[in-house]
């Protein structure tokens, strides 16, 4: 239940200070994992047919600039990643 409020307030906060979220080509978790930035929350879903999606947040201070990452890393019923794919939040309000 904690895990569902803490991304719920992610997204409140987020949806606040931008429009959509954008694919960053190449991005993975484990890239960000490697690079030292900050697993912020996580989530899991599960389809009847044993397909599985995490999603995670990722954080970074970068040059004085707070940068988020949303990602998602898909699974076949066998557990083998079939994806991964990662967006930044862009259009924000001024």
């Amino acid at each position: 239940m904690q895990k569902i409020i803490f991304l719920a307030c992610m997204v409140l906060a987020n949806s606040a200070a931008a429009q959509s979220w954008e694919w960053l080509p190449g991005m993975t978790s484990a890239k960000l994992a490697a690079s030292g930035w900050k697993l912020e929350g996580s989530a899991g879903l599960s389809w009847p047919d044993g397909r599985q999606s995490i999603v995670t947040f990722w954080s970074s201070v970068i040059e004085g600039n707070r940068m988020t990452f949303r990602c998602i890393t898909a699974l076949a019923a066998d557990e083998q990643q079939t994806g991964d794919l990662c967006k930044q939040p862009v259009g924000g309000k001024e």
